[in-house]
């Protein structure tokens, strides 16, 4: 993956991890929002996210595999 495209699935999985959270803990998200913490912890879930999809990807998985796994993995199971 080139640096822009690395930027860019960070940034699909730092807004997904965002909308998860807003849908799934409304009580939370508004507290990290009002604590400030709230990038905080998306750039931390981005990131977490992104390791992940290098791992898979380094195990010979394609990025579109790869990526759905994280995606299942960090967001659909959460």
């Amino acid at each position: 993956m080139t640096p822009e495209e690395k930027e860019h699935q960070r940034n699909r999985y730092y807004s997904m991890a965002r909308i998860q959270l807003q849908e799934t803990d409304k009580k939370e998200f508004k507290q990290m929002v009002k604590d400030k913490t709230l990038g905080e912890y998306l750039s931390r879930k981005a990131d977490a996210m992104m390791n992940e999809l290098e791992t898979l990807m380094a195990q010979g998985y394609n990025q579109r595999e790869a990526s759905e796994i994280v995606v299942h993995h960090h967001i659909i199971e959460m």
